[in-house]
């Protein structure tokens, strides 16, 4: 079972009964990333620095997820912390499963309109390297292309 943390601007925050009381010591505030999503975060002063601290790091260090990666929600939802929803993950594991960009008009990741030749096109990234997965007549063949890219190329972390 979950608890609940509520956030500023009207967010709350899901956490694992086990990290409930430890975490309500402090006040969290909801932040937004600028693309749609949110975490939730703290300050504390370090050294007379403040210092911006992540809800979510905070309970994998308490879970003994290993921190010198990247922590990845696994639902994509950054206000999701209960502890089945996080792994450690490589930074291109953690881009892997992300959402669609702002940027993204088709609404699909990973595809998007051809005006050259006037096709949908697919295309999936791993390891810095671009894959240009073909060009195709509808959004939903693309997208397909896409996804099973992805389901091959990206594993579990797959966001599709």
């Amino acid at each position: 079972m979950a608890s609940v943390i509520q956030l500023t601007q009207g967010q709350e925050t899901r956490v694992s009964r086990t990290d409930f009381t430890f975490l309500s010591q402090w006040e969290w505030c909801a932040h937004s990333n600028g693309c749609g999503r949110f975490y939730a975060t703290r300050n504390r002063r370090v050294l007379g620095k403040c210092e911006k601290v992540l809800m979510h790091r905070v309970v994998s260090d308490r879970a003994g997820l290993d921190l010198s990666n990247d922590i990845d929600h696994i639902d994509g939802d950054g206000l999701n912390n209960i502890r089945s929803n996080l792994r450690a993950a490589t930074r291109s594991q953690n881009l892997y499963n992300r959402g669609k960009t702002k940027n993204n008009t088709s609404g699909i990741k990973g595809v998007s309109w051809d005006k050259g030749c006037s096709k949908w096109r697919s295309q999936i990234q791993s390891n810095g390297t671009h894959y240009h997965l073909g060009s195709f007549d509808t959004k939903e063949e693309a997208a397909e292309a896409y996804r099973e890219a992805a389901k091959k190329v990206h594993k579990e972390f797959s966001n599709t």
